[in-house]
């Protein structure tokens, strides 16, 4: 009978939880791009635990430079175990597998993350991601995901705009999750990614 109820709670605690604002939604755009020979040093926004970079640092890196007006550092260490960023086809809506994904980092360009006045005159927080440019690399990750279709997943890459969202989340079920939005690159299975004219 004990098992009966707790089966019961659990039966409307679980479902409570996700309509109570568990998940911290952010809004980010990106500002700028440029390219750099190996991922940033220090920096890293809420990272995860003794984990290496999964490429070994091997560059050339597209950097990213993202701005939001949510204080996405202090928001990711209240709602997740770690922060990261994928890149992914535009029209992607699933979660769990991507062109490529990696850590946050703060703007290098900037003394703290809150030092830039956007367009609107509102104050941002400034992040950055290392995306590699090399196809390859960008292949054998699509590669590791054993029930996707990689094939057609990069052909699919290949035909459109590509986005970038970040995101992370705990076991206890709270989670942050930003917009998807577009990047100026584009992918082609020879030549890696460049930028788009």
């Amino acid at each position: 009978m004990k098992i009966f109820r707790v089966l019961h709670w659990a039966a409307i605690v679980i479902p409570l939880m996700s309509i109570c604002g568990c998940t911290s939604h952010v809004t980010i755009s990106i500002s700028g791009i440029s390219t750099a020979s190996q991922i940033a040093e220090s920096g890293q926004v809420h990272k995860y635990p003794n984990m290496p970079e999964k490429d070994d640092n091997r560059g050339p890196y597209y950097v990213l430079y993202i701005e939001s007006e949510d204080d996405i550092a202090k928001l990711s260490s209240e709602h997740t175990h770690h922060l990261y960023f994928s890149l992914m086809p535009c029209s992607q809506t699933e979660h769990g597998y991507e062109l490529w994904n990696g850590g946050v980092f703060i703007d290098s360009r900037a003394t703290s993350a809150t030092s830039a006045i956007n367009s609107t005159g509102q104050k941002v927080h400034r992040y950055m991601v290392h995306i590699p440019i090399r196809a390859e690399q960008i292949i054998r990750n699509v590669h590791r995901y054993g029930a996707l279709d990689a094939k057609s997943y990069l052909a699919r890459a290949d035909k459109e705009n590509l986005c970038v969202r970040m995101g992370g989340g705990q076991m206890g079920g709270g989670s942050l999750f930003s917009n998807s939005v577009k990047t100026p690159l584009h992918f082609d299975e020879k030549a890696g990614l460049s930028v788009a004219r």
